[in-house]
């Protein structure tokens, strides 16, 4: 059986991006598909990321390894996840984007969130971009307790 993973795009935002945009909506993208390559490809070799709000039992993710870490040993759980991005904003060197997960994870936790991602963004010297950071802002902090326990976690 085959369970649908992915991003998706709200009434009111583009599915065409802007070059500072397209590694935003790649990461999301990987990110639903659990494709840890496909995330760090669009990652600088300096990437960090931060989770709001703080939780200090959280790794820190202060490198670029830690990221693929933990997204490989989280995102391996789930057997459905979708993010529905509904609002964007950017600025030259900046991302950030309103956006909705619906996910399940193989143990049967419906997992929905909201989020706001503030992308940090660089232009690489080929003319590409990538990122350089994420603040990931949970906006159901409450949900990643409950997803935590559902999956064995001691929280």
């Amino acid at each position: 059986m085959s369970f649908e993973r992915g991003i998706r795009f709200g009434p009111d935002v583009s599915s065409k991006p802007s070059p500072q945009v397209q590694p935003c909506y790649s990461w999301l993208d990987a990110l639903a598909r659990a494709d840890i390559d496909g995330m760090a490809a669009n990652m600088t070799e300096d990437y960090t990321q931060e989770m709001n709000p703080f939780d200090p039992t959280y790794p820190v993710l202060n490198t670029k390894k830690a990221c693929t870490t933990f997204w490989t040993q989280l995102l391996t759980n789930f057997e459905m996840f979708l993010m529905t991005v509904y609002e964007l904003k950017e600025t030259p060197g900046q991302v950030v984007m309103q956006a909705k997960s619906d996910a399940r994870t193989k143990g049967g936790f419906k997992y929905d969130n909201g989020y706001t991602f503030t992308f940090s963004v660089a232009q690489q010297p080929d003319g590409s971009h990538k990122l350089t950071h994420t603040t990931e802002f949970f906006k159901a902090p409450e949900q990643i307790l409950l997803l935590r326990r559902s999956l064995g976690e001691d929280v």
